[in-house]
């Protein structure tokens, strides 16, 4: 079982900055949690990528838990924390730049090392959090989100992660629209 340890946001990757992966980390350790008593935590990886990683964390302080006393906001970007942790360990992808509002889907993502011009043959990542729900909640939600992405139409392939914190779990759905 592939051990992931959610510090290593705090390095960021080229279209996040280490601040912005150290406030997804720190929203994520609030969500674990707010379920869980103690480090590591079991996540499965559901869907059209299966696995079983174990996820390190800290036991956020007081601080933190004040800073994210809104657990929808901190479910969210919890949830965008784990999905690039994800990404990371389950594909040769890293995030190279948020999405523009509006456009239907969070991230793009490609290799790293590519040369090829910025977005030409990436792939679109979609992210979604819910705190506390079912083995329906989850696949209810990869759901929505997947015709959600489809009804934007040929905008090529995508991703979509969606991590549940009470069971820790995450759903990977792969779309290739043609």
């Amino acid at each position: 079982m592939t051990s992931i340890d959610i510090t290593t946001l705090d390095s960021g990757q080229p279209g996040i900055s280490p601040q912005a992966g150290a406030f997804m980390r720190q929203a994520a350790a609030v969500c674990m949690a707010h379920h869980h008593d103690a480090s590591p935590v079991v996540l499965c990886i559901e869907g059209d990528c299966v696995s079983t990683l174990t996820i390190d964390w800290d036991s956020p302080d007081e601080q933190a838990k004040r800073t994210w006393r809104d657990m929808e906001e901190a479910t969210e970007w919890g949830a965008t924390g784990i999905a690039v942790l994800v990404i990371d360990t389950m594909t040769n992808l890293s995030v190279l730049e948020r999405s523009v509002k509006g456009g239907g889907f969070d991230y793009w993502l490609g290799e790293s090392s590519d040369d090829s011009p910025l977005f030409q043959q990436k792939i679109r990542l979609e992210v979604s959090g819910i705190l506390s729900g079912r083995d329906a909640d989850v696949r209810k939600r990869s759901k929505e989100k997947v015709v959600r992405l489809e009804n934007y139409g040929n905008l090529g392939p995508a991703i979509v992660i969606v991590t549940e914190f009470g069971h820790p779990k995450s759903r990977f759905s792969e779309l290739w629209i043609q």
